[in-house]
């Protein structure tokens, strides 16, 4: 089993174990963050954070969950991290950069 269907399976049973999703850990974020870079369109930050928020079924409180410094929401701090991970592994910047 790959290491994304593995990390599917574990968010599919934690939704029908818990009724929700909890936040995805980075790595999760990445295989989503591929196919958005590989439509060739610029899509803005924002932009991908929602469509990663639907893609995992965040709830609005889950959005918002604060990092522990409060100075910026968890899971966008996740979806940075995806895509720095993603470039330093040698990702063509320009299929990962948001438009601000």
């Amino acid at each position: 089993m790959a290491v994304w269907q593995a990390a599917e399976f574990r968010m599919r049973l934690h939704s029908l174990t818990c009724g929700s999703m909890s936040i995805t850990d980075y790595q999760t974020i990445m295989l989503p963050l591929l196919k958005l870079a590989s439509d060739g369109r610029e899509h803005t930050k924002h932009e991908a954070e929602g469509a990663f928020a639907l893609h995992f079924q965040l709830t609005a409180a889950e959005r918002e969950t604060p990092f522990r410094s409060g100075r910026q929401r968890l899971f966008d701090s996740r979806v940075g991290w995806a895509t720095t991970y993603l470039k330093q592994a040698g990702l063509d910047d320009s299929r990962v950069n948001f438009a601000r």
